[in-house]
């Protein structure tokens, strides 16, 4: 499975056309899919997630839920993404060897290396002011100088990115980009993506 490309991540709170979004923007070439759901409520989250699981099968997109491994089995979504502080990632690859397990290392490369080995791609930012993530410190690109130490191991940067500042993410070699309000917050989510996958085709 390719972990390379248009990561995108669920806006919350959603709206009333969150689906419709979604799927405008799955149809138009997102690659991957989280849902991301800061509620905590995991009857809501298997709810959506059940949803949207629907949607990225019929368009071939892996499904990630952010936060909740135990509900990436219910739902049969393709896997989980683990922040810095949610618990034991060495643990969570004994117990879940077949998924698809993300992890966010914010700023830190060293902390990177040491998980890689139990991941299956790692996420630095973010790089750029976010209203997802607030009072959050941002990293340096400098930081990305350091990609070539991860090997062939995927790597995506998040934070406030948008076509136009993504290309000098990209020059550095990651794999990719995690986007969420350049989709969400557009009045032409399929035109988004498709600004996206212009920039990582080149």
């Amino acid at each position: 499975m390719r972990l390379s490309g248009l990561y995108l991540v669920t806006q919350y709170p959603r709206t009333s056309e969150f689906l419709r979004k979604t799927e405008e923007a799955l149809n138009a070439g997102v690659d991957i899919l989280q849902l991301r759901d800061k509620s905590g409520n995991p009857d809501s989250i298997r709810t959506v997630g059940t949803e949207l699981n629907r949607l990225c099968s019929k368009y071939g997109v892996p499904l990630i839920i952010n936060d909740f491994p135990d509900i990436y089995r219910q739902i049969g979504a393709d896997g989980f993404h683990m922040g810095l502080t949610d618990g034991d990632i060495e643990a969570a690859r004994r117990s879940y060897q077949d998924a698809i397990i993300g992890a966010s290392a914010e700023c830190d490369m060293d902390y990177a290396l040491r998980i890689s080995g139990f991941v299956d791609y790692v996420a630095f930012g973010p790089f750029f002011p976010t209203h997802s993530k607030e009072d959050v410190r941002m990293c340096n690109q400098n930081i990305l100088t350091r990609i070539p130490e991860m090997g062939d191991k995927p790597s995506f940067a998040i934070g406030g990115i948008t076509p136009e500042n993504a290309v000098a993410l990209l020059e550095h070699g990651i794999s990719g980009v995690a986007v969420i309000s350049s989709v969400y917050e557009s009045p032409d989510p399929a035109g988004a993506v498709a600004s996206f996958r212009k920039i990582l085709s080149r």
